[in-house]
């Protein structure tokens, strides 16, 4: 948590952008493509008139970046908070609008845009399971200097994402996060082989911001 912190005052970034660019570099790693769609939320409780209003506010928003591996780390994430201000500025775009322009045929079951999403929460984890009701497949726990986690994998098979995941603020700047996933796409050991990438990821970012990508994409 600490490791984090001082990354994110050094760089005059949020720990959202950190959590951010460290999981779009584990994605670009995975999947081996530097172009990168996901999907992101925004608490859309901005608005005054809704400010009252009871229940969740929240909106979607596709987020794509193209991932240059002689880029710096530091210049990496400096890119990623130009680039969601920019996606912030048209928020009030419905997003249906979007899909329908762009995929006029696609299946209503699932998003054409995206199929991953990142949700970064202020807050305690939830005690209740977040798996759209689905139950719970294994927990494993990760630890090193920059982030301690417990890791929850669900399954659901009707998901419209194929991977869905929440990060939650604890104390002292450690985080938690739960991953939903789609099994007929993802298994446990993607998920297993995720975390830790996950973990080393953000860990070499944080400490070595002054390295390129190219150098964090590199290894197994």
């Amino acid at each position: 948590g600490i490791v984090i912190d001082t990354a994110s005052k050094q760089e005059g970034t949020t720990h959202f952008v950190i959590l951010l660019s460290a999981y779009i570099l584990t994605l670009s790693k995975w999947k081996k493509s530097e172009d990168i769609v996901l999907g992101t939320v925004l608490n859309d409780r901005l608005h005054n008139e809704w400010r009252d209003v009871v229940g969740p506010m929240i909106k979607m928003l596709p987020f794509r970046i193209v991932v240059d591996p002689k880029e710096t780390i530091s210049a990496f994430m400096r890119r990623v908070n130009s680039m969601l201000n920019a996606v912030y500025k048209h928020k009030d775009y419905p997003l249906t609008n979007l899909t329908q322009r762009l995929y006029p045929t696609h299946n209503a079951g699932q998003n054409p845009l995206f199929d991953t999403v990142f949700v970064y929460q202020n807050q305690m984890t939830p005690s209740a399971s977040p798996g759209f009701g689905a139950s719970i497949q294994y927990k494993n726990h990760y630890k090193n200097h920059v982030i301690q986690a417990d890791i929850q994998y669900y399954e659901k098979s009707s998901a419209n994402f194929s991977l869905f995941v929440n990060i939650y603020k604890q104390e002292n700047n450690r985080y938690s996060y739960t991953v939903n996933c789609n099994p007929n796409v993802i298994d446990q050991d993607d998920i297993r082989y995720f975390a830790y990438q996950f973990h080393a990821m953000l860990r070499i970012m944080c400490i070595s911001r002054d390295s390129t990508v190219d150098k964090l994409l590199l290894g197994s």
